[in-house]
C-alpha cells in the first residue's frame, strides 16, 4: 500500500496515472516524478506553435519626375522625405492564469470536505452522488485506502481555474491523524472539480490529452512547487519529530518502491 493509495497523501498530490485507461480520481506526484495509481489519459498531444507572421516588403516603383522649365529661382528646393509605415506585429500572446488562491466557495471547499469524510466513513453511496462517474466509487478500495487514518483535519483548499474536461484543480492541504501515532503528518492532494447541473463534483472519468496536458503543467507551475516544498518541509519536521511516524512513512515507501518493481 503507498502514501497515495490509503489516501494519506503526505509529500504527494493527486494526479492521473495508468495510460491504459483515462481518469482523474486520486494518484501522486513526488519529488522523482508521476506515480500511477489510476487511468489516465492516453498519447499525450502536443500543441502546435502558431506561425509567426510573415513581414511583406513593398519595392516602391520609381515615378516619373516632371522636367522644369521655369527658370530657377535661386531658393533651394526643399526635400521632401517619406517616412515608413510600421508595419502590424499582430496581437501579443496572452499567457494562462495561473494564479493559485486560497479557496472562498463555501460550495467546492463543502464538496471536499463532504468527499474525505464520506471516505473515511465509507459511505460509497454519499460518494457516489459526489463524483462525475460513480462506476470508479469501490468499498473495497475505498476501505483499503483509509484503514490507518483516523481523520483528516485543517484541511485548506487552493484552486486553479480549469480547462477543457475540468472547471477547477484544488490542491488540498490536510493534516492526516494515522492510527496509534501521536503526530499528525502534512499532506497534499489534488482534485479536479466540474460543475453538473449547478452541482460541484469531483471529476472520476476519462479526460482529454489537452486537459491531461493542462493538468501537467499547472504541477510544474511556480506557486504549486512553491505550496508543494512548503507541505514537504511540514512533513519533515512531524518525521523528525515522532519516531512512530517516520517509521510507518519508511515502511510505506519501501512497500510503495516493491509494489513498483513487481509492476514492472
Amino acid at each position: 500500500i503507498s502514501l497515495s493509495a490509503m489516501g494519506v497523501g503526505l509529500i504527494t498530490f493527486s494526479v492521473a496515472g495508468n495510460k491504459e485507461k483515462q481518469s482523474t480520481e486520486v494518484a501522486s506526484v513526488t519529488n522523482e516524478g508521476l506515480v500511477t495509481e489510476t487511468p489516465t489519459p492516453t498519447d499525450e498531444a502536443t500543441p502546435t506553435p502558431a506561425e509567426a507572421d510573415k513581414e511583406v516588403t513593398a519595392t516602391p516603383t520609381e515615378e516619373p519626375t516632371a522636367e522644369v522649365t521655369e527658370e530657377p529661382t535661386g531658393e533651394p528646393t526643399p526635400e521632401v522625405t517619406v517616412e515608413p509605415t510600421e508595419e502590424p506585429t499582430g496581437e501579443p500572446v496572452k499567457e494562462e492564469n495561473l494564479e493559485l488562491k486560497e479557496e472562498n466557495d463555501a460550495k467546492i471547499n463543502d464538496l471536499i470536505t463532504d468527499y474525505l469524510q464520506a471516505k473515511l466513513d465509507g459511505k460509497t453511496k454519499k460518494l457516489k452522488k459526489l463524483v462525475t462517474d460513480p462506476s470508479y466509487i469501490d468499498a473495497e478500495t475505498i476501505q483499503k485506502k483509509t484503514e490507518f487514518i483516523d481523520s483528516y483535519d485543517k484541511i485548506k483548499v487552493y484552486t486553479l481555474p480549469g480547462k477543457g474536461d475540468i472547471d477547477y484543480i484544488a490542491y488540498v492541504y490536510m493534516e492526516v491523524k494515522i492510527t496509534t501515532i501521536e503526530t499528525k503528518a502534512p499532506g497534499l492532494d489534488v482534485f479536479y472539480i466540474k460543475k453538473v447541473d449547478d452541482e460541484y463534483k469531483i471529476v472520476c472519468g476519462d479526460v482529454s490529452d489537452e486537459t491531461y496536458d493542462y493538468i501537467k503543467k499547472c504541477n510544474k507551475s511556480d506557486e504549486v512547487k512553491a505550496l508543494s516544498d512548503k507541505v514537504g518541509k511540514k512533513l519533515d519536521k512531524a518525521i523528525a519529530k515522532d519516531e512512530e511516524l517516520a517509521d510507518f512513512c519508511n515502511k510505506i515507501d519501501v512497500s510503495s518502491k516493491q509494489s513498483k518493481k513487481k509492476k514492472k
